[in-house]
């Protein structure tokens, strides 16, 4: 297959043969890599990875990895490892900090009543999926003229 590459691969417009796709985890070598560092895809779904692991304090626990299609999430206390082999076999889009959103979602962290010593939680949410689709609706109603006043709506949700 060919194609013209846009700015994110480099010189703009350039044609391109694709070699491999990387869509299905089997077929990029995400799997293997995965495999090799010890962990398990679930029964429930392929895509879900997991692993015991030990925190440095002696607690076990399973760590995750969730894989679809571009998105990868590592959850564990210390992903590095995880995200380091992937980035020998492929280049990643962000550094190796905490994520921002996976598959759409936010990821936050948070913690128990404001008290910034107290344990750490993750949370996810569709908050800026939503406002970035309730938006692009808008957007096109508006291009057609058709845009409704949620005000006016009967029997509106709310």
């Amino acid at each position: 297959m060919y194609f013209r590459a846009g700015d994110k691969f480099g010189e703009i417009n350039k044609g391109n043969i694709i070699l491999k796709a990387l869509y299905g985890l089997k077929s990029s070598g995400v799997a293997e890599i995965l495999h090799d560092l010890g962990y398990k895809s679930s029964l429930a779904d392929p895509d879900i990875w997991y692993h015991v692991e030990v925190r440095p304090y002696g607690f076990k626990y399973y760590a995750y990895v969730l894989a679809y299609v571009d998105d990868i999430l590592v959850i564990s206390h210390d992903a590095t490892t995880t995200m380091t082999a992937l980035s020998k076999l492929f280049c990643l889009k962000d550094d190796l900090s905490p994520p921002r959103c996976y598959a759409g979602a936010t990821i936050k962290k948070w913690c128990m009543m404001g008290d910034e010593s107290a344990k750490h939680w993750g949370h996810i949410s569709s908050e800026e999926f939503d406002k970035q689709t309730t938006a692009n609706a808008e957007h096109e109603q508006d291009k057609q003229g058709r845009r409704v006043d949620a005000d006016k709506v009967e029997n509106r949700v709310t």
